[in-house]
């Protein structure tokens, strides 16, 4: 191998190394941040059950509302 040969391979060594290097203290912020997406998911789930409920909540209401006009006499 040329010189030249040696030393790109240095550099592609050195840039794989610091890569690692500036990548490792970030996995604890990627596994923080897996963990806050799983509970905005679980937070997102419970959200639309809610509004489900809330749906047929009001629906309830407006049948309700709808019995009490169809019984009260007339003025």
């Amino acid at each position: 191998m040329t010189l030249a040969s040696w030393i790109v391979l240095a550099l592609v060594v050195l840039g794989v190394v610091l890569l690692v290097l500036i990548a490792l203290p970030l996995l604890p912020k990627l596994g923080r941040l897996k963990r806050a997406a799983d509970v905005a998911k679980g937070k997102a789930a419970e959200a639309q059950a809610l509004q489900a409920e809330l749906e047929r909540l009001q629906g309830q209401v407006l049948d309700v509302q709808t019995k009490i006009e169809t019984l009260r006499p007339a003025r």
